[in-house]
């Protein structure tokens, strides 16, 4: 991940969440979350924030990416 900051030149933000089989996955998306939470605490905005990863880091950044798009407020 730190290669594709540095090529597109933007900081990068590695979550070191817990793994498998000690937790459970909701317990891994918790920890996901807390680090989304983290950079909002910090200031950035959501549009801001570019969720990735790889294998199974990919398939919580997109089980992420749902349940904050989710939580969106909807406009009709």
């Amino acid at each position: 991940m730190s290669r594709v900051g540095e090529e597109a030149g933007l900081p990068v933000f590695a979550v070191d969440y817990r793994l498998m089989p000690h937790v459970t996955f909701a317990d891994i998306l918790d920890d996901a979350r807390a680090a989304f939470d983290h950079l909002r605490g910090l200031g950035y905005r959501a549009e801001q924030i570019i969720l990735a990863g790889d294998s199974a880091g990919g398939h919580l950044a997109l089980s992420l990416a749902y349940d904050l798009h989710m939580e969106a407020p909807r406009t009709e």
